[in-house]
Parts: C-alpha cells; sequence; structure tokens
C-alpha cells in the first residue's frame, strides 16, 4: 500500500494504480450462494488490530445476487446494473477489539423466488421490474402474484440508511423505508408512518435517499409530488418535509410549485415533454446549514410524456429520465424557520449525487455549499452498468469535480463557483463524506473513494480550505466502497478518528475490511470475511442500541 501527499506540484509524478485485473473485478458482480449467509462469523485479521473503542456494526446495502455475469447467453440470465441486483444486508461488528461479519439476504419474495429457481437466472431471468437493468417481462408476468404475495416484503429498499429514534431505515429514491436489524442484517417490518393524507391527495413521485438531522431529532427531507385535475392537466410541485420519530409524523415545512403538465402537448413515442418548467428534476441529496435547506436540483429531468406514450421496450429510468445539457441546474433554498424558498438560482448544467459539507459565512454573506459536480448522469446511465467496468473501460479524467458553490445571501445571488481540489488532480471521486458532527458548520476535510466500481480505486482525503490530497491506494484486486468517518471518544480535532470501510478482495473472492487514522491515513486494521460480498450501494455505522431488533444487539447482551 502506498501514501501519498498529493500536493500540486508532486501529482503528476504519482504512480497509476494498483494491478488490479478484469477477472478479479468480475468476482465483484457475481452472486453470494445461499448457503453462504452467515451471522457473527469470525474475521481473518491481516493487519493490525481493531481500536477497541468502536463499538457497533458497519453497514451496507450490498447485491447478492447479479446472475450470469460475463455470460455469452441470448437469454437474459443476468442483471446488468448495481441499482437492480437482488440485494442482502452486510455487517462488519466491533465490539471490545473484536470483529465478526454477517451475511444475510432479507427474508423477501425477491430471494424466495430466485432460491424456488435453484439459485439460477439461467433459469428464472430477470422477473422483477427494474430501473435500469433490462428485465423480462415474460418472467415478471409469470412471478408477479409470487414477487407480490403477502407475509413477506417485494424487495427491501437498498439504497440508504436513515436513523429514526432507535430504528434504521433501508430507503430508496422513495419516502417510505423498512425497518431493518442491521446488526444481524434481519428485515422487521415496513415502518409505518402515522400521519394520514399529510400531502392533501398529492402524490410522491421521486424523493431524495439521503437525509439530514436537526438538534431536535427531527428528519429532513424532501419530495417531488403530482396531482391529476382532470384527463389532461397535472400539478407538480417540491416540497420539503420533517419525520417525527416520537410521533411518525411528516409534516411539510415548505414548498415551491412547478409549472402545470399539460399531457396534451405529448405528442406521439419518444417525443420529449416541450416545456422543461413542468419536468421534475431528480436530486439524490441536498445540503442543510443552521438556517436553510439547499436542493440542488440537477439537469437530469423527468419526462412526463412517458405517462402517455410508454415504450415498452425501454424500461424504467432509461425511458423516464433525460440528462438535457442545455438546460442549467436550478439552486433552490428554503429557510428552514418559515419554509420560504428565499432563492430560485440557476447554476450551469450539472449532475450531482452526493454532498460534502455546507455552512454560512454571516461576515463574508455568503453560504457555501459541495458536491460532486458532473457534467453528464453516467453516474447513473454509464458507470453503474456491469458490462461498462467489465469491458475494461475506466473513468475519464476530470468527469467529476468536488465543487464549492458560492451564493451571496443579501441579496441572493450566484457569486461564483470552484474546484476545491488542486487543479492537477483529475480522478473520479464519488462516496464523498464529513464528519457528520460538522454538517451545516464550517468544515475542513471530506473523505471519499476514485474509481466507483471500478478498477485502480483509492481512499482520498480532501482538505477542502487548501485543495491538498492525501491518498491510499488498495492492494491487487481489492475494489473500495464508502468510507465511514466514525469520530475518536474525547475528539480534539475535526479528523480525530478512524475511516471505516468495506470492500471485495477479488483475489480471495472474500469480503474485506480496513480502518484508516483519519488524520493520515494510515492503515490501522485489515481483515477478510469468511465469505464474498459484493458491490452495493450505501454503508453507515450504528451502535449497538439503534437498529436492533432487541433493545441493544451488543454481543453477549441478549445471549
Amino acid at each position: 500500500m502506498k501514501t501519498v501527499a498529493t500536493l500540486l506540484l508532486l501529482l503528476p509524478f504519482i504512480l497509476s494504480g494498483p494491478d488490479d485485473t478484469i477477472d478479479q473485478l468480475r468476482v465483484a458482480f457475481s452472486n453470494v450462494p445461499l448457503a453462504d449467509q452467515v451471522t457473527g462469523a469470525a474475521v481473518i485479521v491481516e493487519e493490525g488490530e481493531a481500536p477497541a473503542w468502536i463499538e457497533g456494526s458497519l453497514v451496507r446495502h450490498a447485491c447478492g445476487a447479479y446472475g450470469e455475469t460475463g455470460s455469452t447467453s441470448d437469454m437474459l440470465n443476468r442483471v446488468g446494473h448495481v441499482f437492480d441486483c437482488i440485494v442482502m444486508g452486510q455487517s462488519y461488528s466491533f465490539h471490545e477489539g473484536e470483529v465478526t461479519f454477517s451475511g444475510k439476504y432479507y427474508d423477501s419474495n425477491i430471494r424466495q423466488i430466485w432460491e424456488n429457481y435453484e439459485e439460477d437466472m439461467n433459469q428464472s431471468s430477470v422477473y422483477w421490474g427494474c430501473i435500469y437493468a433490462d428485465q423480462n417481462r415474460t418472467a415478471i408476468d409469470k412471478e408477479g402474484s409470487n414477487m407480490y404475495a403477502d407475509g413477506k416484503p417485494s424487495m427491501v429498499p437498498a439504497v440508504a440508511w436513515w436513523k429514526v429514534g432507535n430504528e434504521v431505515l433501508a430507503m430508496s429514491e422513495w419516502p417510505s423505508g423498512d425497518s431493518v436489524d442491521v446488526h444481524n442484517n434481519k428485515y422487521l417490518e415496513h415502518y409505518a408512518y402515522d400521519d394520514g393524507d399529510w400531502t392533501d391527495g398529492w402524490d410522491a413521485i421521486q424523493s431524495p435517499a439521503h437525509e439530514h438531522y436537526d438538534e431536535n431529532g427531527k428528519i429532513w427531507s424532501s419530495a417531488g409530488m403530482i396531482k391529476q385535475d382532470g384527463d389532461t392537466i397535472v400539478h407538480l410541485k417540491r416540497v420539503v418535509f420533517t419525520l417525527d420519530p416520537e410521533t411518525r409524523r411528516r409534516e411539510i415545512v415548505g414548498e415551491f410549485a412547478y409549472a402545470d403538465i399539460d399531457l396534451t402537448k405529448c405528442t406521439g413515442m419518444g417525443d420529449v415533454y416541450p416545456d422543461p418548467e413542468g419536468r421534475l428534476r431528480n436530486i439524490h441529496s441536498f445540503q442543510m446549514t443552521e438556517n436553510y435547506i439547499i436542493i440542488p436540483e440537477t439537469s437530469y429531468m423527468h419526462d412526463p410524456c412517458t405517462w402517455v406514450f410508454h415504450n415498452d421496450s425501454i424500461n424504467g429510468w432509461n425511458e423516464e429520465y433525460h440528462y438535457e445539457s442545455t438546460q442549467d441546474a436550478k439552486i433552490s433554498i428554503m429557510e428552514k424557520t418559515t419554509g420560504n424558498f428565499v432563492a430560485h438560482l440557476n447554476a450551469p448544467a450539472m449532475f450531482t449525487t452526493h454532498m460534502l459539507g455546507a455552512y454560512e459565512d454571516p461576515d463574508a454573506g455568503l453560504l457555501y455549499f459541495d458536491i460532486l459536480k458532473y457534467e453528464n448522469a453516467e453516474p447513473y446511465t454509464k458507470w453503474t452498468f456491469v458490462e461498462v467496468p467489465l469491458s475494461g473501460e475506466t473513468h475519464p479524467e476530470g468527469a467529476v469535480t468536488a465543487t464549492r458553490y458560492e451564493i451571496h445571501m443579501n441579496p441572493w445571488g450566484m457569486f461564483g463557483m470552484k474546484n476545491l481540489a488542486n487543479d492537477d488532480f483529475k480522478k473520479s471521486l464519488e462516496f464523498s463524506n464529513i464528519n457528520p458532527a460538522y454538517q451545516g458548520k464550517p468544515y475542513q476535510f471530506a473523505y471519499m473513494i476514485t474509481n466507483m466500481y471500478n478498477r485502480h480505486g483509492s481512499l482520498i482525503k480532501l482538505n477542502v480550505d487548501n485543495g491538498s490530497i492525501l491518498e491510499t491506494e488498495f492492494p491487487n484486486g481489492l475494489f473500495p466502497t464508502e468510507p465511514i468517518f466514525l469520530a475518536s471518544p474525547n475528539a480534539v480535532s475535526e479528523d480525530d478518528g478512524v475511516l471505516m470501510i468495506s470492500g471485495i478482495d477479488g483475489g480471495r473472492e472474500k469480503g474485506f475490511l480496513m480502518v484508516f487514522n483519519a488524520t493520515n491515513l494510515e492503515r490501522l486494521y485489515h481483515a477478510t470475511a469468511p465469505k464474498l460480498t459484493l458491490f452495493g450501494v450505501h454503508a453507515k455505522f450504528f451502535p449497538f442500541d439503534a437498529g436492533c431488533e432487541e433493545d441493544d444487539c451488543t454481543p453477549g447482551i441478549n445471549n
């Protein structure tokens, strides 16, 4: 492993990365047999010691089955996109310096059907509706009654994690989720809100997967909503809402309207709705500061004409969303105390997945918010399609930048944008996180990986104040996922803590776990899981008294 202080003048001389192979990468897009499910299994320690003060579990939405990846069969026998796999839970639990591994499929209908076909997509094909991956409509029709049979969830959301009181919800880009025991990877129940018709007859159609928390413990989120008015008019708006963990009630705090959708403007199959002001914009995450909610509405836009002219040969978001490079992004800012939207600002066309930090600078009269900014929607429409990385294609340089938007607060207006990393750093960044105690406050450091779902991944620490980067590469055949920061007890500085990261060891066909000193990226601990893990989506760390079926999942407490 190599740790490099990536300074402006040194960047051109850094080596290109480890010698990962396509065969090793293909392992990360394969299958975990049902027989390999484990709970609380010992890991193999390769190096170092796990800090004894860490108590809880690093959980990740992992894929369990992609099917026959690499097959040349004409039959649809594999899942072609990361977002559409058969999912499972994966966790590494830390207790008194020891680490155990758990990996289990949720008890769901999608998993049961796969088991009925002897875990073979050569027999089952892709029998569920997909967001991006190809699906088999004949198989969907055949298994539809089984997918939605009573007694089990059809599938468990597998994008993000929300902490709601002491419960942990598995969430997607929809304002509902399932309660999960994250320490034992067990589906518990669908989370039941207690708020009746909280939308007053409006229907939600898309929401960010990621959430924010205020000092009172409420969760903040947003949603796009529609309401039919006669046969041809659809009202469209975006709302910001809170969820109270105590009452389970959602409450709309603020909203703004889009232009009404007039379906008579839809003229034929494949023709996009002509008025961009009537097209909902995708957001995967948003920002919150002390006084404001910042919603970066991207140029990846929904097409309501797909409600009128639906092409059965194009599924999910391949048809419903389009990146419009000629349409500005929009930055909408809401005052938290009043619910008033104080600004709707145009910005150059962009797409974003994840945030870094955001804060207000009263002395300068500026609001800063930092994002991973793309020039297109390829994080969804290209780089998460399985065959792209397996073809050997690697992420292009400069495709994404850690970007700061600087906004005047009086009067409201765009002040500027800047790349937070030194200009010579061109690697592809993803899965950004900061010390959560600094959300909404001035901060200095962000952590992320390079080359998501591809070869040559590394761990990055970015100093947003001076643009310098600390980078740690991974050994050959090890593919990282999302890094999670955990502060040390009695931490004395922002980066006083550790970074936990799990991933796939493509050479050994197992999972791996690493823990790094967040200050200097020194590797403190490396362990190998007893079973294989695969690529999936987001990770998070939870103490044993959160996200547990019992009151406390600390090992030994309930044994």
